[in-house]
């Protein structure tokens, strides 16, 4: 251990990196806890370095309505009413969602839907075109609400709401037709379940 750890060419390495070059040439029965022990253990390793940190950020208290998370989905099959797509708003305190049809994704009908639904401090979504669009700038600026965009490529920051759609999807499944064309008339039954259910993270229901 003192070889692999402590001479000059091997420079007091961490636990790891010591176990890894250790392992190469020897090996003996309790060697992980044997060299876990030593290197902790190393008075030069403790005059020297700084012990290890976890940085936490402090955690910051949200309101109801206060941040908003949007996505879209689809295209799903043109419904009876004509609409392929669905958006939904939850709100990323409470959990409560409306999940409602759109015939399209275009900015001026999405613009409909923030306009008549949506009263929040930030709306966080995807980089999507119809999000980043003047128009929804503009509405945005308009009503006080700061855009907050996802990292490119990671979906998972806007969890909250691909999480519903998940569930979503697995609803309407087990309820279209064959036709797949009447999945829109449930999106109120499933916006409702939803709201009614009891969310682990907040230990309520809405």
């Amino acid at each position: 251990m003192r070889e692999h750890h402590s001479m000059p060419i091997t420079m007091h390495m961490d636990i790891r990196r010591t176990y890894e070059s250790t392992s190469k040439k020897c090996w003996w029965a309790g060697m992980r806890s044997d060299i876990d022990r030593y290197v902790k253990e190393c008075s030069s390793c403790g005059e020297i370095k700084p012990p290890g940190k976890i940085q936490r950020p402090a955690l910051q208290p949200i309101i109801a309505m206060e941040i908003v998370s949007t996505d879209i989905c689809g295209p799903f099959p043109r419904s009876k009413k004509g609409s392929k797509y669905a958006v939904i708003f939850i709100c990323g305190c409470s959990s409560y969602c409306e999940i409602l049809p759109l015939k399209d994704q275009t900015a001026e009908l999405l613009n409909q839907f923030v306009m008549q639904y949506v009263v929040c401090e930030k709306l966080l979504s995807d980089q999507g075109d119809n999000y980043v669009s003047d128009l929804m700038t503009r509405i945005n600026r308009k009503l006080g609400i700061k855009r907050l965009r996802t990292s490119t490529y990671h979906p998972a920051c806007n969890g909250k709401a691909e999480r519903t759609w998940r569930v979503a999807k697995a609803c309407i499944a087990h309820l279209v037709n064959n036709v797949q064309d009447n999945w829109c008339q449930y999106l109120l039954f499933i916006r409702l379940a939803s709201n009614a259910a009891w969310h682990r993270s907040i230990k309520y229901k809405y």
